[in-house]
């Protein structure tokens, strides 16, 4: 968004929290499918088609469907991971498990945004930072897939 004037800006950004604002309705089919790393990996695989977006098309509509998926997709990853927590450990677990992963998750919100900005910095190029998150991100959705479901925690009723 460098460069552009302030109203751009600001439509960027409203657009990004209008789509997290309607996640919980665009997903829930996805997060209540059988298995909880589908909908973890998927939502991880748009989020990282999101952030590639503005790589292939430069425009400013690039950049507005960038947000719109990228907004939609960011909480939703959220709520996929408490989904597999809740389904796959037990009770007592639940609350260690998902501060793990909110743990994890603030790691990643405080560390991926430096690293990504350095590098574009050191490469003085933006398309450079969104390449390296991009990659990240997608490396994240293959690894997930590798996640098996615990076969000794019975599913919680819907």
């Amino acid at each position: 968004m460098e460069g552009n004037p302030v109203w751009r800006v600001s439509v960027f950004w409203t657009a990004i929290g209008v789509a997290a604002m309607l996640a919980p309705w665009i997903w829930p089919r996805l997060l209540q499918k059988r298995n909880p790393v589908t909908g973890f990996a998927t939502l991880v695989g748009i989020n990282a088609f999101a952030t590639a977006l503005p790589i292939f098309i430069t425009s400013f509509p690039g950049a507005i469907s960038s947000a719109l998926i990228f907004g939609s997709t960011f909480f939703a990853v959220v709520s996929s991971t408490t989904e597999y927590v809740r389904r796959n450990c037990q009770k007592p677990q639940h609350t260690a498990a998902i501060g793990a992963f909110t743990l994890a998750f603030g790691i990643g919100q405080t560390s991926g945004p430096f690293l990504i900005g350095r590098i574009t910095d050191y490469c003085g190029s933006l398309s450079a930072g969104l390449l390296t998150g991009t990659a990240l991100i997608a490396i994240s959705a293959i690894l997930s897939i590798s996640q098996l479901p615990n076969r000794n925690v019975t599913s919680p009723p819907t």
